[in-house]
């Protein structure tokens, strides 16, 4: 953990004092400094940093370069990160970079352009933590609040979390318009469009960049791939931890069944745990390891775990017992290891002889060879030479027997050195024959091992001596005959209590017991092959090869046993005098008659035996006797003085006893501490094997932990410093003195039972259900052995050169520093790319599109006059490491790539490089063309995919990926998965039923169909096993399912809107026809003069045939922009707006002349007939002008020239509706007015209402026309085929058809103004004259429509 403290202000005088560096302090949650490596734009101080030039309060171009720049220099440094503390630090500083002024003013002009809303995502099941913080669901969520996994597990559950995303780009009217604001909106648009699909997507919380590198790189997945250094520990021994191990199989040394625990291999653990290395470590990290040694990539096992311990191994001072100066760790050898900082000098200064470290001085380390015990530096002899060991417990009283004391033969200390041989020793004139042992031959002979008061009575007269008075002086003399001793002959015990009793009597002689010791392990072969044993004991009387027929118990038992060594034999009598006559004495404690017999003898005298051993422990506790404490209740008579007590330690003698008894694995915690009343003996009360304990406490990370001052222990936590229940009471309530169990029930059921999941060694809490719901499994912390009958097996010992040499060793040794070092080292790698491909991904995009819009869309004249690069763009968003034997992937943003076990050669790695390519680089533009309305649509846009016939048969569903390799050689030589997101602003066609990856080379100009059978994953995206090609762009694709045999491309609109182009353009061609045959009628019928009315007629014929054509030819296709048709392009979809803007010119200029000839006028069309020609003319050079320039101009000129052009007839058609308005209006009043005098109330009604609909049908056309000229000068949307064909039936078929009725009577009308003049007298009206400049049409529309009511 840590937290970050960033100051501005340290100036780089060095280099330039404009620039200000960002630092970046950063301790740990102890708050020790953390180092930063510095870099080339570090001060050096250790403080991470990056030197930046302040920034204006806007939006810079030249201030947000040099902060990307910055950027991009510190996402390759996290590469040399060598731990996991730098890494994080390198990340908190690309997290300073990124939020830079420079970028965060760029970034809110950026999206200032853009819409956003409320976005619900969606995720089925999911162990992360999506919850922020602060937010009160994040206390109560196992899987964001650690603390919480103590009791309560985190499992996958569905979230919906809402989000804002962008939606598009908004339409602003302001400062924040991007067709005001950006020079070259067209490419603004573009990349904004792109901005709004990688926003969105880096910024999923469950798939976005941040949450796929978490998935792969955060402090769990570390500590995940790290864990294999501390399962090792336990796994061959050197720390006891669970969970237990039932069988040697469980562990990599072998399994202490007694303790339920891996032991420690002795003499050496290295190559176990090497093993356990080399085996539990994942793929990806011996992968790692092997590169950074510069192993070969074929390395076997073998060759990798020599190289792993040789790379590992450092000259380290090793030993048992080292020098007080050096540092304690923990010896490899014998669970204890050391690692120094000090000399091989210091390390081997303390020298001892090598059998025995109890010698103080060479002179006494004289043997040239001794069978011993070792222990790392430490050997105690297990060498027993020829001898004869007498009865003396001291050194004095062995001195005083004439014997040599030598305290490395126990028992067997005392040797006489003047008795060289067995016949010596044990004297025949004593002591029994060979033939008296009981058991087999040993190398120890105790036949005559007890001292003893003898005579030289025969049998007859080895009789007991009992005088009269024996009952008041006991002055009796008792004897034991035993036939067996001297040599068979046979020999008279006398019992007496001691040697100075023996001596004053007449005729008695003492003899001190001896034992003849053969020899043992005096020689090599003797001492290699060792002893008998099982885990707990090891037969000093059997060695192999006899070990097949001896057994033994695999533990110790708790039994009775007399502390003093007593048992006794006794009868039922009281009688002091009787018991005397019986050879005994009255016991003063317990009254009872005591015979000094062994046991063999009392029970063949029918006499009673007694003996802790017989005792129940109940019974044995109230046995225990103190100063203060009285024996209790249950203790027997028998048994008081006996000194029965509990031997936690003892020896099962028997198969029974053995498998009754067993052990629990709290030993590891719960011991003797060894206070002042516990000491010195295996017979102990039960608080001497006990704790002071108190339960867990709860880390951060949910697991139970021990403050410092407390031991951490499997159950909980231990404080050692307390040594009894009174001293761990004072600690306070939580505090508990525990004692070890005694039976399985307490062993297993004392403690509550924790929940142990997958491979983790740290329990939890967690009831029987969350348990379940985490797949742990419930069990208690220790474990119940019980005891087991077992065969016996040879346990060596080491035949030790005897010299006088070092106690320690200086040799190469397993050092967890270096490993430490290296394993954290290689995970950094690997944890740094991830990091790198999380940084690159998130912002990389992103600064590109902020550069680009921040040089287009800002007002500064020192920004680049190119701010869209004509090449391709290609943008790195990550960066992965392959290698072969390894089933890896990647995500980054839209790109997911897989690399399977056997994608690359054997032996082989690769750096890949994953670059972005924006789809909508490529996308197709129609061709500029100057258009007033764009009533259609166009291909899509994607549709990219061009088969060998020319024929489009596909399109680009997404952003493209291209892959590097480094180095080149090394890209894949078998299929990999490579899955691509389709892009969210690209619809699909419905034609194209097929998905598929498109390749195409560095040039671009060729989207050529991989062929691949491509499917989509869950989350939508398009993935296939492809083959990577060198230099090759891949793009997710539909196309159709035969692409390379389709010859023709398909019609532009589907058949039912074809079928309504076709419907509509055939109405403009009778409309056409229709006008065309009023023309004609009225030349060959009427006349053939030329006037407004013919002029109508005219301009909607052409404009109904140019129409109808324009959409008859569309549907299919072939009417294109095309340089070769590009002028029959303007003719059939430009021309009828003009030629529709000129009939609706002319019919104005009618209604002109009608009004001003009813209000006696004569002048009008005599002045406006030159300026309404002019208007005409100038019109139609307008539309040749404009279409020059178009087509001479720069593609990005051209917008601007299309709005003027738009904007410009709109303004002419809002004039030509209000000229429309203003004379149809007057006309249509004045007619209204001419109409009063007629009688026929209904036909002059008729006749205003018609008049009023030819006005309003003309005006409506015109504002539609106005309407849809707006809608295209300042939205470029194109209008759906379905509006278009409105638009056409709307805006001009019915309002020419409307026209056209108009004009046609004026057309077919024939009556001479004689009789104009006549009607209109008659109706009360002298306003018109014969020589009346009124057109021939006029005076006929006037005419008509005063009689004919048109």
């Amino acid at each position: 953990s840590f937290t970050q403290t960033c100051r501005i202000g340290v100036q780089d005088q060095a280099h330039d004092p404009t620039r200000i560096m960002m630092k970046v302090n950063i301790t740990n949650q102890a708050g020790d400094h953390v180092y930063i490596p510095s870099s080339d734009n570090d001060d050096g101080d250790g403080d991470g940093g990056v030197f930046v030039t302040p920034v204006a309060g806007s939006c810079v171009y030249r201030d947000l370069v040099p902060v990307a720049d910055a950027f991009h220099d510190l996402v390759a440094d996290m590469s040399n990160a060598q731990d996991w503390e730098a890494l994080t630090a390198k990340q908190i500083l690309v997290s300073v970079i990124t939020s830079h002024p420079a970028i965060h003013r760029c970034r809110q002009m950026t999206e200032s352009y853009l819409g956003s809303s409320q976005a619900l995502h969606t995720n089925d099941a999911t162990s992360a933590c999506l919850y922020d913080v602060h937010d009160p669901l994040w206390d109560t969520d196992p899987c964001c609040n650690d603390t919480l996994l103590w009791d309560t597990c985190c499992v996958p559950r569905p979230i919906n979390i809402t989000l804002d995303a962008f939606t598009g780009i908004e339409k602003n009217f302001g400062s924040f318009d991007i067709r005001t604001t950006c020079r070259d909106e067209g490419q603004a648009t573009r990349v904004l469009q792109d901005y709004v699909q990688f926003s969105n997507a880096a910024l999923s919380p469950f798939t976005g960049c941040v949450a796929e590198a978490n998935k792969v790189a955060d402090q769990q997945a570390y500590d995940e791939l790290h864990a294999f250094i501390d399962e090792c520990l336990y796994l061959v021994g050197i720390q006891l931890v669970t969970p237990p191990c039932t069988s040697d199989e469980d562990c990599y040394t072998y399994c202490d069944t007694a303790l339920g625990t891996c032991a420690v291999a002795l003499p050496n653990s290295d190559e176990p745990m090497v093993r356990c290395h080399t085996d539990r470590m994942q793929p990806s990290l011996r992968r790692y390891l092997i590169e950074a040694w510069s192993l070969a990539a074929n390395i076997t096992e073998t060759q990798f775990k020599a190289e792993y311990l040789a790379r590992l191994q450092t000259p380290n001072c090793v030993g048992t017992l080292l020098a007080d100066s050096l540092v304690w760790k923990v010896d490899a050898r014998t669970g204890l290891r050391t690692y120094l900082t000090t000399t091989a000098e210091k390390c081997l200064e303390r020298e001892v002889c090598s059998y025995n470290v109890r010698l103080e001085s060479p002179e006494e380390c004289t043997e040239p060879y001794y069978c011993a015990t070792c222990f790392g530096g430490l050997c105690v002899p297990s060498m027993y030479p020829p001898g004869c060991s007498i009865d003396a417990y001291t050194p004095d009283e062995c001195e005083r027997q004439g014997g040599e004391w030598f305290p490395d033969l126990s028992p067997y200390e005392c040797i006489l050195p003047s008795l060289a041989s067995e016949e010596e020793c044990l004297d025949g004139s004593v002591c029994p024959s060979s033939s008296y042992e009981e058991e087999p031959e040993l190398w120890h002979k105790e036949r005559c091992h007890a001292s003893l008061c003898y005579t030289n009575d025969t049998r007859e007269t080895c009789v007991n001596l009992l005088p009269a008075d024996v009952c008041t002086n006991g002055n009796a003399v008792y004897k034991e005959w035993y036939p067996d001793w001297r040599s068979g002959s046979g020999l008279c015990e006398v019992l007496v209590p001691d040697e100075e009793t023996c001596l004053g009597m007449e005729g008695a002689s003492w003899w001190v017991g001896r034992v003849w010791l053969d020899g043992r392990f005096d020689n090599q072969e003797e001492c290699e092959a060792g002893l008998c044993s099982t885990d707990a004991w090891a037969d000093i009387d059997i060695s192999p090869p006899d070990c097949n027929t001896s057994y033994a118990c695999n533990t110790w038992v708790r039994q009775c046993q007399s502390t003093e060594i007593r048992q006794y034999c006794f009868s039922d009598t009281t009688d002091s005098c009787t018991c005397t006559l019986e050879g005994g004495g009255i016991d003063g404690l317990t009254g009872l008659c005591v015979h000094p017999l062994a046991r063999r003898d009392c029970l063949s005298r029918n006499l009673t035996w007694a003996a802790c051993e017989d005792l129940t422990e109940e019974q044995c506790a109230d046995c225990r006797e103190t100063e203060d404490t009285p024996p209790g209740p249950l203790c027997p008579v028998t048994h008081l003085g006996l000194g029965c007590m509990i031997n936690v330690y003892a020896e099962p003698k028997t198969k029974g006893m053995c498998e009754a008894g067993g052990v629990c694995s709290d030993s590891t915690d719960i011991f003797n501490i060894y206070s002042d009343d516990c000491s010195g003996t295996n017979f102990l009360p039960d608080d001497c094997f006990g704790a002071c304990f108190t339960p867990f406490y709860v880390s951060d990370d949910g697991h139970g932990y021990c403050p410092r001052g407390l031991t951490k222990g499997l159950a909980g936590c231990f404080l050692y410093h307390a040594i009894s229940p009174s001293e761990c009471s004072e600690y306070g309530p939580k505090f508990s003195w525990v004692t070890a169990a005694q039976t399985q029930q307490d062993c297993e059921t004392r403690f509550p039972l924790l929940c142990y999941e997958g491979d983790s060694v740290l329990p939890t809490a967690k009831s029987q259900q969350e348990c379940d719901l985490c797949s742990g499994t419930l069990r208690p912390v220790y474990r119940w052995s019980p005891g087991e009958w077992v065969q016996e097996e040879p346990q060596g010992y080491t035949w030790a050169k005897g010299n006088w040499t070092a106690l320690n060793r200086w040799e190469p040794t397993l050092n967890f520093n270096i490993l430490e070092k290296e394993v954290s080292s290689a995970l950094t790698q690997q944890f740094a790319l991830a990091r790198q491909t999380q940084a690159l991904c998130m912002y990389n995009p992103m600064l590109e599109t902020l550069k680009r819009i921040s040089c287009d869309c800002t007002k500064d004249s020192q920004n680049p006059t190119t701010c869209y690069p004509s090449d391709v763009s290609i943008v790195s968003v990550g960066v992965q490491r392959f290698c072969s034997g390894l089933s890896s992937g990647v995500r980054a943003g839209s790109i997911s790539v897989t690399f399977h076990t056997n994608t690359l050669a054997q032996g082989a790695c690769t750096h890949v490089g994953i670059y972005i390519v924006a789809a909508s680089q490529f996308q197709l533009t129609p061709k500029e063309t100057l258009t007033a309305v764009t009533t259609h649509a166009t291909a899509n846009p994607y549709s990219l995919i061009v088969n060998q016939y020319g024929v489009t048969v596909g399109q680009v569903l997404g952003d493209g990926a291209r892959l590097t390799f480094d180095p080149p050689s090394s890209a894949p030589a078998s299929p990999m998965v490579l899955c691509l997101s389709p892009h969210g602003n690209i619809a699909m066609s419905s034609e194209y039923v097929t998905f598929d990856f498109a390749t195409t080379t560095d040039t671009y100009q060729a989207w050529v169909p991989a062929n691949l059978k491509a499917w989509r994953n869950q989350e939508g995206a398009l993935c296939a096993n492809i083959s990577m090609l060198l230099d090759n762009t891949y793009w997710p694709v539909a196309r159709y399912d035969d692409w390379n045999n389709v010859r023709t491309n398909p019609p532009l609109f589907p058949g039912d809107v074809a079928g309504g182009y076709y419907f509509v353009g055939v109405l403009f061609i009778l409309l056409g026809i229709a006008s065309g045959v009023l023309l004609a009628c009225a030349c060959l019928l009427i006349n053939r003069k030329v006037n407004l009315g013919k002029a109508i007629t005219l301009l909607v014929m052409l404009f109904g045939v140019v129409r109808g054509l324009h959409l008859l030819l569309l549907p299919g296709g072939s009417l294109t922009s095309s340089p070769s048709s590009l002028a029959g392009f303007y003719l059939l979809s430009e021309l009828p707006i003009f030629l529709f803007f000129s009939a609706y010119t002319t019919f104005v200029f009618f209604w002109a002349e009608v009004a001003h000839f009813m209000q006696k006028s004569t002048t009008f069309l005599r002045v406006m007939r030159v300026p309404y020609i002019v208007t005409n003319v100038l019109l139609y050079v307008m539309f040749i002008l404009f279409i020059s320039i178009f087509h001479s101009i720069s593609p990005q000129a051209q917008p601007s020239l299309t709005l003027a052009y738009r904007l410009t007839i709109a303004i002419c058609c809002i004039m030509v509706i209000a000229a429309s308005v203003l004379f149809g209006g007057r006309v249509v009043y004045l007619q209204n007015k001419m109409m009063a005098a007629v009688d026929d109330t209904s036909k002059r009604r008729t006749l205003f209402w018609r008049m009023l609909g030819i006005l309003l049908s003309c005006t409506c056309g015109l504002a539609l026309q106005v309407a849809f000229l707006l809608n295209s000068a300042f939205n470029k949307g194109e209008v759906a085929p379905w509006v278009a064909l409105l638009f056409y039936l709307l805006a001009e078929l019915f309002p020419l058809a409307a026209l056209l009725y108009c004009v046609t009577p004026a057309l077919m009308f024939r009556r001479s103004s004689s009789s104009l003049q006549s009607t209109t007298a008659k109706e009360g009206s002298t306003i018109v004259s014969g020589t009346s400049p009124l057109s021939h049409s006029s005076r006929n529309l006037l005419s008509a429509t005063s009689q004919t009511s048109i």
